[in-house]
C-alpha cells in the first residue's frame, strides 16, 4: 500500500524499471546468459512489487509469468 510521496516514487521506479527489463527481455538477439540475467532481474523486481503490495509484474511476450 502506497501512503507517502516516497513510497509512490519507489513504486513508480519499480514498475518502470521492471517494464523496461521486460522490453529488453523481448529482444530476439539475446544470448542464453543475457536472457537468464534479465529473467533474474525481472524476478527480483516482481518479488519486490509483490512484497510491498504494488501489483504484479508480468512480461507479456513471455509465455510464462516471470
Amino acid at each position: 500500500m502506497v501512503n507517502t510521496f516516497n513510497e509512490s516514487a519507489i513504486a513508480t521506479y519499480l514498475k518502470t524499471t521492471g517494464e523496461e527489463l521486460c522490453e529488453k527481455l523481448g529482444a530476439q538477439d539475446l544470448g542464453e546468459t543475457e536472457r537468464a540475467r534479465l529473467e533474474g532481474q525481472v524476478e527480483a523486481y516482481r518479488q519486490m512489487m509483490e512484497r510491498f503490495e504494488l501489483g504484479d509484474l508480468e512480461c507479456g511476450h513471455i509465455k510464462r509469468k516471470i
